[in-house]
């Protein structure tokens, strides 16, 4: 298994191989958040979700039982990113709209609790080939994550990148 990790301050990256370690990476990132009373937001293609949500009930938590509190939040990646990308491009005003208000409405519905997230969106989008769009919605998702102080943790396939320099 081939993997690698980075991580400042509050943002973590991960570079993975197989499935089975970026199940394990998101769902122990998000089981801390849930023990530590924070909100996870797991903005996840469909399949990861399944994945995800399994993974969490095996290390003991009710998945349902969480989302139904609000405290567990799975989206749609690609159905996300349509309600932001302009032109092949993530239009900063729309996903601050979109995104950033998600990531404040949940922390005000916990009561100012904090958060944590995982999205796949910047994958989906270095997948699609469109690199361009992938950094610029990085960017993004860091100045949210800046503004609104929150982990933030990324994956990318490295598939993704054979032959390419991968992201920035």
């Amino acid at each position: 298994m081939t993997s690698l990790g980075i991580m400042s301050d509050q943002n973590q990256v991960e570079f993975y191989d197989t499935e089975s370690y970026i199940v394990e990476v998101v769902a122990r990132f998000a089981a801390a958040g849930l023990n530590a009373g924070e909100a996870a937001l797991l903005i996840t293609t469909v399949e990861h979700q399944r994945n995800f949500s399994a993974a969490l009930e095996h290390l003991g938590f009710d998945t349902v039982a969480h989302v139904g509190r609000g405290q567990l939040v799975f989206l749609d990646a690609r159905y996300l990113l349509s309600k932001f990308m302009v032109d092949a491009m993530p239009h900063p005003e729309r996903f601050k709209t979109e995104v950033g208000a998600l990531v404040a409405g949940l922390r005000a519905s916990r009561g100012g609790a904090g958060i944590r997230a995982f999205g796949e969106m910047v994958d989906l989008l270095w997948r699609d080939g469109n690199s361009d769009a992938a950094t610029r919605l990085e960017e993004l998702w860091n100045d949210l994550a800046t503004t609104h102080r929150f982990p933030l943790l990324s994956a990318y396939a490295m598939s993704t990148f054979a032959g390419e320099s991968g992201p920035a």
